[in-house]
């Protein structure tokens, strides 16, 4: 049995011809869906929103401790997109007056993945060969790779970003 012949109108219609067609590059952000903090020990397990809720929340946290403790609190992410990402944040009373916890973390935990070397490394040759070293296998496995989309795609604003360095290692101080 023959197909039925296209009418060119239909493939006039199906193939776009004007310039009004939205940029595929310009992506939305992709926010927070639920951030739970919770204390080290897995008590006191709260969820929010909005990174300004859980800011709040670590004030809290960070309010309540005597002066000397240093407090370890686990964060949970869930992206809108269902990406989750998890870490551990350890503060004291003197980090009470900062602001975007949540985001610097992830932050500093896709940036170090990236390729960026943070200012806390050690400026020696050694050093400067185990981050290199580093920097190669986050590279190898693709970890590298995943965290500069990531830095891209979720939103961690108002918190800028580091400029990315090009995908070969760069510590910034050679």
């Amino acid at each position: 049995m023959p197909l039925p012949e296209a009418d060119v109108a239909d493939l006039e219609a199906a193939v776009p011809t004007t310039d009004s067609e939205p940029d595929t590059n310009d992506q939305t952000m992709i926010e927070p869906k639920t951030i739970i903090v919770s204390r080290g020990d897995g008590g006191d397990s709260t969820e929010w929103e909005t990174y300004l809720q859980a800011d709040a929340v670590l004030r809290k946290h960070i309010a309540a401790a005597d002066k000397t403790d240093r407090l370890h609190l686990h964060v949970v992410v869930v992206f809108r997109d269902l990406f989750v990402w998890r870490s551990s944040v350890s503060l004291t009373r003197e980090d009470a007056t900062e602001a975007n916890f949540v985001q610097r973390a992830i932050q500093a935990d896709w940036e170090f993945r990236a390729g960026v070397c943070p200012r806390w490394w050690p400026n020696h040759p050694e050093a400067k060969r185990l981050w290199r070293v580093r920097y190669r296998e986050d590279r190898d496995n693709g970890r590298a790779e995943l965290a500069r989309m990531r830095l891209a795609r979720y939103d961690l604003s108002p918190v800028v970003l580091t400029a990315l360095p090009p995908g070969d290692p760069h510590d910034g101080r050679d």
